[in-house]
């Protein structure tokens, strides 16, 4: 075996350390990778405003606000395990007996799949319920494809906590 190929290659009459030239050929693909982390951390963000303006939905009965983020074949189980179609879910957030003062997520954490996130998160919510004052903690999952260029949530799964 040549020396060249224990201590390095030759190029145009230059030895080059094996690490170097290594390290040359990873370069581009750790660049696109870069790249793509970043692109990721775009969309992570994006689905955090998403998150963030469907609570904001809640707070304030914005029933439209809610309905354009979720997808029409979106499914929600609720924390008694109930299962609820779109339309169901956003007559319940129509419901100006249920007055949610604070909404208030914890620990949000974004997993990419290419178009599809899943987000987790722990939540605390506090108001009034048909005139009882409440305060439920819970844990979510929420499920948004990117359908059409447009994230939409297909599915959320609530578990109350205590």
């Amino acid at each position: 075996m040549s020396s060249d190929l224990l201590y390095g290659a030759s190029v145009e009459g230059y030895i080059i350390p094996r690490r170097i030239a290594t390290l040359l050929l990873l370069l581009p693909l750790s660049l696109a990778l870069g790249q793509h982390s970043a692109e990721q951390s775009g969309e992570d963000s994006a689905v955090v405003g998403l998150e963030n303006a469907w609570k904001q939905a809640e707070l304030h009965h914005d029933v439209s606000a809610a309905s354009a983020l979720l997808a029409d074949s979106f499914l929600y189980v609720d924390g008694q395990g109930e299962l609820q179609t779109k339309a169901q879910y956003v007559v319940g957030i129509g419901d100006k007996s249920y007055r949610p003062e604070e909404i208030k997520n914890e620990d949000l954490k974004v997993v990419m799949y290419g178009d599809t996130a899943i987000v987790t998160s722990a939540y605390l919510a506090r108001g009034v319920d048909s005139g009882q004052h409440f305060a439920q903690r819970g844990r979510f999952v929420d499920v948004w494809v990117k359908l059409g260029g447009k994230w939409l949530c297909v599915s959320s799964q609530d578990t109350f906590i205590d």
